[in-house]
C-alpha cells in the first residue's frame, strides 16, 4: 500500500509521500518470553538462563494489531511433550534440575473475522508457533571464610573461600579497603569452575597497623552472594598466644602451683599411713579402752575354766586314795606289780 500526502491551497501540489507495504495473512507474528522473580538473570543470544529455586513464567507476545483485544488459546509443549492447553497466553512452570528445556507454544487467535481496505472479509483465525530454550542452573549457596584474620605487622594473610552448591562458571571477586573507608586498597577477580578459591594478601597490601575490611563476592548466571565486613587486624606486637610472654608466665606459675599441691597431698598421705601403722603395732596395755574390753572377755571364759579345773582336781584326789589302799594290801599275800598296781590271787613258786 502506498500513502501520498497532497496540499490543496491554491493549486494541487504534491508535498510528500510515504510507502507502507503489508500483507494480510492467517499467521500470527510474535515471540515467546519468560521471567522469574529472582531479580538476577542473564540472557544470552540463544537461550534464557533461570534459577532452579524459583518458578518460571512463560508467555506469548503477539506483535500483530487487532481492532479489539483478541481471545488467544495456547498449547504448551516442553521438550516436545504436551503440557497444558488453556485459554491463556501465560504458563508458570517449575524446573528443579540443572538442564536445558525446549519450550514450544502453539497460539491461535479468535478474531471473529476482519476486513481489508477493499472491504473483503476474512473469517479464518490466525495462528502461530513460537519456540524458546531455557537453561536451568543452581544458585550459589552459603559462603564460608576460613583462615587466620589477625597477624603481626609485616606478615601476610591467606584465606580460603568455600561456597555451597551452584552451577559453574563462577565469578569470584574480592576488595580490600580500610576499615569504614571507601578507598579500595587492592582487588582481584577471576572466573573459575570449582566451589572454592584462595585469597592471598601479602604484607605490602597491609602496610600499617590497624583494621581492614575485606569484601568477597561470588556470582554465577542466576545468583550473587557476598561476604561483607570480614575484619582483618594487623598488630604491632606478636599476638601468637603460644609465644606471648603473659602466656609463658602464666604457664610457669600454673606448673609451680600444681607441683606444690601434688607434694602436699603426697606428704599428707604418708603421714596418715604412718599413723595407721603405729596404731596397728602398738601395745594395747597402754590403751584403757582396749584393756577394759579384753578384761571383760577374759572374765567371761575364766569362770568355765575354773569349774572344770576343780572337777579335775577332785578326780585326781580320788585316784590317789585308791592307789594308797592297794599298796597296803600287797603286804598280806599279794605281790605288787611294778608301777601298775596289784593283781589279786596267789603266786606259784
Amino acid at each position: 500500500m502506498t500513502v501520498e500526502l497532497w496540499q490543496y491551497v491554491s493549486d494541487l501540489k504534491k508535498i510528500g509521500s510515504n510507502y507502507v507495504d503489508f500483507n494480510i495473512t492467517d499467521s500470527l507474528n510474535g515471540y515467546l518470553n519468560a521471567t522469574q522473580n529472582t531479580g538476577f538473570r542473564k540472557k544470552t543470544k540463544h537461550e534464557h538462563i533461570f534459577s532452579t529455586k524459583e518458578p518460571v513464567e512463560l508467555f506469548v507476545n503477539v506483535t500483530d494489531s487487532f481492532r479489539s483485544p483478541p481471545t488467544m488459546m495456547c498449547n504448551w509443549y516442553i521438550d516436545d511433550k504436551l503440557l497444558e492447553t488453556h485459554n491463556c497466553s501465560k504458563l508458570v512452570c517449575e524446573f528443579n534440575k540443572t538442564e536445558r528445556h525446549t519450550i514450544k507454544a502453539v497460539a491461535m487467535v479468535n478474531t471473529d473475522g476482519y476486513e481489508d481496505c477493499s472491504g473483503k472479509r476474512y473469517e479464518k483465525d490466525p495462528n502461530g508457533t513460537f519456540y524458546m530454550t531455557v537453561h536451568m542452573k543452581d544458585p550459589v549457596g552459603y559462603l564460608f571464610m576460613l583462615g587466620n584474620k589477625t597477624v603481626q605487622l609485616g606478615q601476610g594473610i591467606n584465606l580460603t573461600a568455600i561456597w555451597q552448591q551452584g552451577s559453574p562458571p563462577f565469578n569470584f571477586t574480592w576488595l580490600l579497603k580500610e576499615e569504614h573507608g571507601d578507598r579500595v586498597l587492592n582487588h582481584f577477580s577471576h572466573t573459575l569452575t570449582s566451589t572454592s578459591s584462595n585469597i592471598s594478601l601479602s604484607a605490602s597490601m597491609l602496610p600499617a597497623v590497624g583494621r581492614y575490611d575485606l569484601m568477597v563476592y561470588v556470582e554465577n548466571d542466576v545468583s550473587m552472594i557476598s561476604y561483607r565486613q570480614l575484619l582483618l587486624t594487623v598488630h604491632k606486637e606478636r599476638t601468637d598466644p603460644e609465644h606471648s610472654p603473659y602466656t609463658v608466665v602464666l604457664s610457669v606459675i600454673g606448673g609451680l602451683v600444681t607441683m606444690t599441691i601434688i607434694v602436699l597431698v603426697f606428704v599428707k598421705a604418708r603421714e596418715v599411713q604412718e599413723r595407721r601403722r603405729h596404731i596397728e603395732t602398738a601395745d594395747f596395755d597402754f590403751h584403757p579402752n582396749l584393756l577394759s574390753s579384753s578384761y571383760v572377755a577374759a572374765g567371761t571364759s575364766g569362770e568355765t575354766v575354773s569349774e572344770k579345773w576343780t572337777t579335775l582336781l577332785g578326780r585326781l584326789a580320788g585316784l590317789c586314795k585308791s592307789a594308797e589302799g592297794m599298796s597296803k594290801m600287797s603286804t598280806s599275800g599279794y605281790k605288787p606289780l611294778r608301777k601298775y598296781g596289784t593283781m589279786e590271787g596267789s603266786i606259784n613258786a
